[in-house]
């Protein structure tokens, strides 16, 4: 990677998404890295699925479910364990997964078809097949986020919704080797989202900015080890993270900077007249 690159000078002020306008052969070549990184890394992806983020989704995302039984859309997914607490909603799971070993045909009795992903972000499905689509913390992986989002969207009903959550922090300097991360992943700028509505045909429904960095730091230090699954954690950062967020920049480069929220979670509605329930 060019350290000099002008295109990852700004990206790390934040003012572009770096790889959101990479070519197909540089897309191929992010997502070598990718697998390679992965494979150099110091652990493995889990091998069961244990989900942390239960209260986080519940809060939300779930809490804005449309109306009725659901056809849902999950980028990245792995086990679907996100899905569990909807199966009594849940009408048709479809999964778009890299890994082969996360596949199954059932997730706490929902019927689930898995599908690999293509580098260019098309989905094999007709405009309009799906109420709800999920993009949890799959995103900072990807290089063409927009395309991967266009695509999203556009599966999404009228009045469906697209869940979104990632990190809104550079994760450190992509140019230089990160303990426990690939050499390209990266998080989207917090306006990011937000920009690319309109193109997308959504709405923005809701947003917050989550991820008290100090109190998540202590609550391992405590030895909470999933605090994504305890609501009152989820209060408590809701409040913390909404009293810093005029602190947050993409790049931290100070400490002080570190006070500050890091991961945003995202509504979309799809523009149009809401679907009736079933």
């Amino acid at each position: 990677m060019n350290e000099t690159d002008p295109k990852i000078e700004d990206a790390l002020r934040g003012a572009t998404l770096y790889g959101d306008d990479f070519s197909l052969d540089e897309i191929d070549a992010w997502f070598a890295d990718e697998k390679e990184g992965y494979a150099k890394l110091d652990h493995a992806d889990s091998l069961t699925d244990v989900y942390h983020y239960h209260a986080l989704d519940a809060a939300y995302a779930w809490n804005f479910l449309p109306p009725g039984q659901l056809d849902i859309i999950g980028l990245g997914s792995a086990w679907g364990s996100e899905f569990k607490p909807l199966a009594d909603r849940v009408r048709s799971l479809s999964i778009v997964e890299p890994a082969e070993k996360f596949w199954r045909n059932d997730i706490s009795g929902i019927p689930a078809t898995y599908i690999m992903p293509n580098a260019n972000g098309r989905l094999p499905y007709k405009d309009a097949s799906f109420d709800v689509g999920t993009a949890f913390g799959v995103l900072h992986h990807i290089p063409n986020v927009s395309q991967v989002l266009r695509e999203m969207a556009r599966v999404i009903r009228p009045g469906g919704r697209l869940f979104v959550r990632e990190p809104v922090t550079s994760m450190g300097d992509w140019r230089k080797p990160r303990h426990g991360l690939t050499s390209r992943e990266r998080g989207l700028p917090k306006e990011f989202i937000r920009n690319l509505c309109d193109r997308m045909g959504m709405e923005l429904t809701a947003e917050q900015l989550v991820g008290f960095g100090p109190l998540l730091n202590l609550a391992f230090r405590f030895g909470l080890i999933e605090p994504w699954n305890s609501s009152n954690f989820v209060k408590v950062d809701s409040l913390l993270s909404r009293l810093t967020e005029w602190n947050w920049s993409y790049h931290r480069t100070g400490f002080l900077r570190r006070f500050a929220p890091t991961v945003g979670c995202w509504v979309l509605t799809r523009q149009g007249d809401a679907p009736g329930g079933s």
